[in-house]
C-alpha cells in the first residue's frame, strides 16, 4: 500500500464536525420517552449518573446498583466516565446482600492463622534467649542468629500484613456493594411525568428483551470506540507520522462494528420482527380485541428500531466525515457497507401492520352472509426511521394499493420491481391513501373502510378456487440519501361473490398452520399438534362470535371468552388425534361429525339424513351463538360443546335441580338442553336454530314447563336472577264479593 494517499492535509484541529456534538436525545423518539438502558422498560425514576446523553443515557437507580454490584465498575463501559455518587447511603441492613462463600478468603485467613502462630514461636524462643537483654538493653554480648531471627519477624509480619490488606480490600467492597448508588438529576421528575402521561396503555407489563439489550450494549460500545476514533482524526490530535497506523486500527474497529450491528440487526429482524409478523398471521383469524392486543407489542419493537437506527445514522454521518477528509484508505469500502446495512434495515422496517381478513365477500344483505362482507381496515407502518428523516420527509406522500392475484404475488418473490396491474374481476377501494405522523410511534399509512367491488359479473366458482393480495407501492426518501422503493404484500386471501364456508374453513387453516411469512404462498401442512389446532378453533368461535350482524354495525371490541380445557379437549377429540397426538388436517374438511335430515322438495314429511363435515358443524355452531346466544354466552349461561355422556356426568355432581345449555354433537345446528329436576331424573331437550329465531332461549327457560322445577343454571346460577324471573300466571278473581283478601290464597285452578 503506498503512503501518499494517506498523507492528506490535517484538518484544522478546533475542527469538529457536528455529527460528534449530536445528541441522540435530540431524536423524536428519545425526546419523548426515556427507557432503560439495562432493562429496556420507560416506567420508573430514571437518572443520568455518567456522561452519555440520548437513548444511552438513561438507566434506573436500582438497575445501575445491580450492575455496579456485578461488574465491580466505577466507570461507564461507554463514555468511561466515573459514575457520580451524592454521599455514601448504606441500604437497610436487611436488604444487605449475603456474603458468598469464597476459598480465597479461607486460604487467606488460614495463611494469617500460620503466620501468627510461626511469629509468636519465634517470639518465644527469642525471649528465652535473652533477645531483649542482649540487643535492646545491651547487658549481653550479641550472637550471629540474632540477625536472623529480626529477619524472620520482618517477613513473617509483612506476609500477615499482606493477608489482612487484601481480606480488608474484600470487605471494603463488600461495603460498597450495600451502599445505594445517588445520582444529581434535576428535572427529571418532570420529564418522566411527560413520559408516563404519553405511553400506551398496555393490559401488562411488556416483556424485557434480554437478547436486545445486550446486543444494543455492545453496538453502543463498538460506535463509542469508533467515535473516539473519528474525533481524534477529525480534530487533529493524531500525528502526522502516526496517522496511517491510527487510520489501519480505525478501521478495524469500523469492522468490529460492523459486526456488532448485523449481529443485532438479525436479532431485530429475525428474533423481534419475524416472531411478532409469524403470530400476526394466526391472529388475524381471532377478534378485533386480541388484534389489538398484539398490534400494541409494535410500540416497544418501534423504540427498539428506533435506538438501532440512531446507532446506525450517527456512524454513516461519522463515516461521510472521514471519507471526505480521508479519501482513498478504506473509509469508502466501510461507507458502503454500513450504507448497505441501513437500506437493508430501514426496507424491511416497513410492515403491513394491519391485515386483510382471510376472507372478503362481496355479496348482499343475506342473514348467511357472514362477517368477511363487511369493510375492512389495513395499515402500512414503519418502524424506526426518525433518525434518518423517515418520518419528517414522507408525511402527506401517497401510497397507492392495488389488488393482485397469487401469481403476481409468486412473480413479485422474484423481481420486486415488477409492473402492477389491478385485477381483472375485482377493484379495491380506496386504493391510495397518504403517510402520516399524528403520535410519537412512528409514521403509518391507513386504509380504512376498504372494500372490493365487481368489475364483471361473476359465478362463484369461477373465483372460489383463486387467492388476492394487497400490494403497496412503496417509495421513500430518507435524508442520507437512501431512496427506499418497493413493494409490500399482505398475506393472501380469497375474494368470494357469495358465502362459501368450505373456503372459509381452507382460509381459516393457511392462517392458522401456514408458514406464510417466511415461505409466502406455502402450503398448508397435513398435520398439526393438539394444542395448536385448539388455539386456533377457540379464536376462530371468538371472531364469529364477534361477528356484526349488519353492515351498519361497527365492530365490536370487547374481551373475548376463552374456552376452558375440558372444551379444547372436546373439540380435538372429536377431530380423531392419531397416537403420537398430532390431527390430521383433512379431518377438519372432511371427517363427518354431526347429521342433518334434509325434506324432499317433492314431499314435505320425506327426506334423508346427510352427513356433515367438523368444518361446516362447528361454523354453524359459532354463528347460532352469535345470532341467537351471544348474551347468554358471555354471561356463562351457555355451557358449550360438550357430549350426553359428559353433561350427564356433571349434573350429578350438583345436589340440586340444575340445566346445562349445550351444543349437540350429533345432530346439526341444535342446542341441547340437559336438565336433572329434583328427583335427579336427567332428561335432555333440543331446540332447531329456526326455534330460537321465533322465541329466544331466555323466554323459553323461563316460561316452558319443561323447566319449571329447575332452580339453577350450571353450575351454580340462580336461573331467575341470571334471566329475570319467571312471569307469573295472571289469574281473574272477583273483586267485588270478596270477603277478605285471604280468600283465596288456598284456592287455585284445576287445569
Amino acid at each position: 500500500m503506498s503512503l501518499k494517499p494517506t498523507q492528506v492535509e490535517t484538518p484544522p484541529k478546533g475542527l469538529r464536525p457536528a455529527w460528534l456534538f449530536d445528541s441522540l436525545t435530540e431524536s423524536t423518539t428519545s425526546a419523548s420517552r426515556r427507557i432503560c438502558r439495562i432493562c429496556q422498560m420507560h416506567e420508573g425514576e430514571m437518572v443520568r449518573p455518567c456522561d452519555c446523553t440520548g437513548t444511552m443515557g438513561d438507566v434506573h437507580e436500582e438497575c445501575l446498583t445491580k450492575w455496579v454490584t456485578m461488574s465491580n465498575k466505577k466507570n461507564c463501559e461507554i463514555c468511561k466516565s466515573e459514575y457520580s455518587k451524592s454521599g455514601a447511603q448504606f441500604k437497610p441492613f436487611k436488604e444487605w446482600s449475603r456474603p458468598k462463600p469464597d476459598l480465597k478468603n479461607a486460604f487467606h485467613i488460614f495463611l494469617i492463622v500460620i503466620l501468627s502462630i510461626l511469629t509468636t514461636y519465634v517470639c518465644i524462643i527469642m525471649e528465652e534467649r535473652y533477645f531483649h537483654e542482649r540487643i535492646i538493653a545491651g547487658e549481653m554480648l550479641t550472637r550471629p542468629d540474632d540477625t536472623g531471627r529480626i529477619f524472620l519477624i520482618i517477613v513473617l509480619a509483612l506476609a500477615i500484613l499482606n493477608n489482612l490488606y487484601t481480606l480488608a480490600m474484600r470487605i471494603v467492597l463488600y461495603l460498597k456493594k450495600q451502599r445505594r448508588i445517588r445520582q444529581a438529576m434535576s428535572s427529571i421528575i418532570s420529564d418522566q411525568m411527560d413520559v408516563e402521561s404519553s405511553s400506551a396503555f398496555s393490559p401488562a407489563e411488556p416483556v424485557v428483551d434480554g437478547a436486545f439489550v445486550s446486543k444494543h450494549n455492545l453496538s453502543a460500545e463498538a460506535y463509542q470506540t469508533f467515535k473516539e476514533c473519528a474525533d481524534s482524526l477529525l480534530s487533529g490530535k493524531v500525528p502526522q507520522p502516526e496517522q496511517l497506523s491510527f487510520i489501519q486500527r480505525t478501521l478495524q474497529i469500523c469492522e468490529n462494528t460492523i459486526l456488532n450491528f448485523e449481529d443485532e440487526k438479525q436479532h431485530l429482524m429475525s428474533d423481534v420482527l419475524l416472531v411478532w409478523a409469524m403470530k400476526q398471521q394466526k391472529l388475524s383469524i381471532a377478534t378485533l380485541h386480541t388484534q389489538q392486543l398484539h398490534y400494541k407489542e409494535l410500540d416497544l419493537i418501534n423504540l427498539q428500531f428506533e435506538y438501532f437506527g440512531e446507532l446506525l445514522q450517527q456512524t454513516l454521518s461519522g463515516l461521510d466525515y472521514l471519507k471526505q477528509y480521508y479519501p482513498n484508505v478504506g473509509f469508502e469500502e466501510v461507507h458502503s457497507k454500513v450504507r448497505n446495512l441501513t437500506h437493508y434495515f430501514l426496507y424491511y422496517s416497513i410492515i403491513v401492520s394491519r391485515q386483510p381478513p382471510s376472507v372478503i365477500v362481496k355479496c348482499g344483505e343475506a342473514e348467511n352472509h357472514r362477517r368477511s362482507r363487511f369493510w375492512f381496515n389495513t395499515e402500512i407502518r414503519i418502524l424506526g426511521g426518525s433518525a434518518f428523516g423517515i418520518d419528517t420527509n414522507n408525511e402527506n406522500s401517497n401510497v397507492n394499493c392495488y389488488l393482485i392475484t397469487d401469481e403476481t404475488a409468486k412473480q413479485l418473490l422474484n423481481n420486486a420491481y415488477l409492473d402492477i396491474f389491478e385485477s381483472e374481476e375485482f377493484c379495491i377501494e380506496p386504493s391510495t391513501t397518504t403517510f402520516q405522523k399524528k403520535d410519537t410511534r412512528g409514521i403509518k399509512a391507513k386504509f380504512d373502510d376498504m372494500k372490493v367491488a365487481k368489475k364483471v359479473q361473476l359465478r362463484r366458482d369461477s373465483v372460489a378456487t383463486k387467492r388476492y393480495c394487497l400490494c403497496y407501492n412503496i417509495q421513500l426518501q430518507t435524508n442520507c440519501g437512501i431512496e427506499l422503493v418497493g413493494k409490500k404484500v399482505s398475506l393472501p386471501f380469497a375474494v368470494l361473490v357469495g358465502p362459501k364456508a368450505d373456503v372459509e374453513a381452507k382460509l381459516f387453516l393457511e392462517r392458522s398452520f401456514a408458514d406464510l411469512v417466511r415461505h409466502p404462498l406455502s402450503d398448508i401442512p397435513t398435520h398439526v399438534s393438539c394444542a395448536e389446532m385448539a388455539d386456533a378453533l377457540e379464536m376462530k368461535f371468538q371472531a364469529i362470535i364477534e361477528t356484526p350482524q349488519k353492515n351498519t354495525d361497527g365492530p365490536s371490541v370487547v374481551q373475548p371468552r376463552k374456552f376452558n380445557m375440558q372444551t379444547k379437549q372436546h373439540l380435538v377429540i372429536r377431530m380423531k388425534p392419531n397416537q403420537q397426538g398430532f390431527l390430521p388436517l383433512d379431518n377438519f374438511m372432511k371427517l363427518p361429525v354431526a347429521e342433518e335430515f334434509q325434506q324432499k322438495k317433492s314431499a314435505s314429511s320425506d327426506g334423508d339424513w346427510k352427513l356433515v363435515p367438523y368444518y361446516d358443524w362447528f361454523f354453524k355452531l359459532a354463528e347460532i351463538t352469535n345470532k341467537y346466544l351471544y348474551s347468554m354466552w358471555y354471561d356463562g349461561l351457555v355451557y358449550g360443546f360438550c357430549s350426553k355422556e359428559d353433561a350427564e356426568n356433571i349434573l350429578r355432581c350438583i345436589p340440586r335441580s340444575v340445566l346445562l345449555v349445550r351444543f349437540s354433537d350429533i345432530e346439526y345446528a341444535k342446542i341441547k338442553i340437559s336438565v336433572k329436576n329434583r328427583n335427579g331424573e336427567i332428561r335432555h331437550h333440543w331446540y332447531e336454530h329456526a326455534d330460537l329465531n321465533a322465541r329466544s332461549l331466555q323466554s323459553e327457560l323461563l316460561t316452558n314447563h319443561k323447566f319449571s322445577d329447575v332452580d339453577l343454571i350450571y353450575p351454580d346460577i340462580d336461573l331467575e336472577v341470571a334471566l329475570g324471573g319467571r312471569n307469573k300466571p295472571r289469574v281473574r278473581l272477583p273483586r267485588n264479593l270478596a270477603p277478605d283478601e285471604i280468600y283465596f290464597d288456598n284456592q287455585g285452578a284445576a287445569t
